[in-house]
């Protein structure tokens, strides 16, 4: 049945920051691409009527704008007026949730709602990420009732339209130029990849998403937290990123986080995107793990304090670190507290009865390690979304099962030592294969990298030095166009670094012929 809504007001402007950090991933991802939306089961009064479900859905629509807000040509266009379509169901309403969640939204022309009535007894909705993220999905859960019961509630007074025009301010600008040096700081000196080692055969459906269900953990984690003097949040952070690093061999640890957002109040009660992602890192040159997570806690407050940004400013900065660097920078290890603010009060529980599993598995993503901590009042939920390519299933479990290890073990002694840390979490650090490299932060195969220059620049015959100086005979004329070339066919490898230096001895030799020729560059 459609329904139909008639907003406030109307109106065009630039995407937001969060919405532009979105619509990255979408562009990415491809228009078939569905998981990127949010979906969520909405709870209703009990004994409340068709009727009234849909009257509150009405009444939800015509408050947020950014729930009738289209998407064309690369900005936001919110609808006055319009209609939405809200179907009848009966059976599971999480079953209904998934079949809406499966479809992809037409951002360019349609709202960036579905939903389904399911038994007069819940809503399953499910919004486009454009158009809201998990914080703005709880306000609409605790709107919802009170809508439908046909209360007053006091009119929302921020929108995306508000954010757009606020991040054109001269003050917004400031904290944009903040912000993207926070990153170059970071980008300069942490390893382009956490996982800069060779890959191995995927699994058929490529990444899974592993779980560990540790009554044990959240016990022990809100404990230690406040020994140590820090959030629960940067622990667990913290700890996953030390055994990550650890496990390939890095001196430092850097991850996404993902920053809500929401700390300033315009922004606290709108409905919209708000959320993008901060970046962490902390070095593991700490005497001990407590060590670490007190670094690790201030890293990650920076990382929240400049998680707002221009992303396509970022892209940019990322270009020219990149090229810097001569390092193709994946920066796709995460974290992602869902807990929105919630902490366990568990007693102490028997690691014995610590779970895993395994949540799901898809053919694609844009991640290497995902970990996402949830929220359940009894236990600590902690998963981790591996790339097979690179982190078998046994290995993800086994980086689950050190997070638990690791603050276990820091609460029954009191700290653990930092060269201590790979066996208590149970880790046996990568072997990569003989005659790796490694160049400041980074890993890397010198015979990768001489292949990679030699098809690059079409070279006769190329030598690299340990200092990454490359010797090469080629047609290309100067250094600066050699390191285009040899940039341009990095292409997201973590084996290989760009020389720091070329050497052009000359033109090829007129005699033989490159294999290459025939192919072009």
């Amino acid at each position: 049945m459609l329904i139909s809504f008639r907003g406030a007001r109307g109106g065009d402007a630039p995407l937001t920051w969060g919405q532009r950090s979105t619509r990255r991933w979408i562009d990415w991802l491809g228009p078939y691409e569905a998981s990127l939306n949010v979906p969520y089961v909405l709870p209703v009064p009990a004994g409340s009527d068709n009727a009234a479900v849909r009257e509150g859905l009405r009444r939800l629509v015509e408050r947020h704008e950014a729930l009738r807000t289209t998407y064309p040509d690369g900005a936001q266009r919110v609808l006055r007026a319009g209609s939405l379509d809200v179907v009848t169901r009966t059976g599971d309403p999480e079953a209904v949730l998934a079949e809406l969640a499966a479809e992809p939204f037409r951002h360019d022309d349609g709202v960036p709602v579905r939903c389904a009535i399911v038994d007069d007894t819940a809503v399953a909705l499910v919004t486009s990420h454009l158009s809201t993220d998990w914080s703005a999905m709880m306000i609409l859960a605790a709107e919802l009732p009170a809508l439908v019961r046909g209360e007053s509630l006091p009119e929302p007074t921020w929108h995306p339209l508000d954010q757009a025009a606020a991040e054109a301010t001269p003050e917004a600008v400031r904290h944009n130029a903040e912000a993207l040096a926070h990153w170059r700081s970071i980008l300069e000196r942490a390893p382009r990849s956490l996982l800069d080692f060779p890959e191995r055969t995927p699994e058929p459906e490529r990444f899974v998403r592993l779980g560990m269900d540790s009554p044990a953990l959240a016990a022990a984690a809100p404990t230690l937290a406040s020994r140590w003097g820090v959030s629960v949040g940067s622990l667990l952070a913290t700890t996953a990123g030390a055994a990550l690093a650890t496990l390939g061999g890095h001196e430092t640890a850097a991850l996404r986080v993902i920053c809500g957002n929401r700390r300033e109040a315009p922004l606290r009660g709108m409905v919209g995107k708000a959320a993008q992602d901060g970046l962490f890192a902390v070095d593991l040159a700490a005497s001990t793990l407590r060590g670490i997570v007190h670094d690790g806690h201030t890293a990650a407050k920076r990382a929240y304090r400049y998680g707002r940004y221009d992303p396509y400013a970022l892209d940019a900065l990322k270009g020219t670190v990149r090229h810097e660097r001569g390092a193709s920078l994946d920066l796709l290890a995460f974290f992602n507290d869902l807990r929105m603010g919630r902490s366990w009060s568990v007693p102490d529980a028997d690691p014995a009865k610590t779970r895993f599993f395994v949540d799901f598995s898809t053919p694609g993503a844009r991640a290497r390690a995902f970990f996402t901590l949830e929220y359940a009042p009894d236990t600590c939920l902690l998963f981790v979304l591996a790339d097979t390519a690179y982190l078998s299933r046994d290995t993800g479990w086994a980086l689950l099962r050190a997070v638990e290890a690791l603050v276990l073990r820091g609460l029954a002694d009191g700290d653990v030592p930092a060269s201590r840390i790979a066996d208590t979490a149970g880790l046996e650090p990568v072997r990569r294969p003989a005659g790796w490299r490694r160049a400041g932060p980074d890993w890397y195969d010198p015979s990768a990298v001489a292949e990679v220059v030699r098809v690059a620049c079409r070279a006769a015959d190329v030598a690299v030095d340990a200092d990454l100086t490359a010797h090469l005979t080629s047609d290309v004329n100067t250094p600066e166009a050699a390191h285009a070339l040899v940039m341009g066919a990095l292409a997201g490898r973590t084996d290989v670094l760009a020389p720091r230096r070329y050497v052009l001895n000359g033109r090829r030799p007129a005699s033989g012929r490159d294999p290459l020729d025939h192919d072009g560059p």
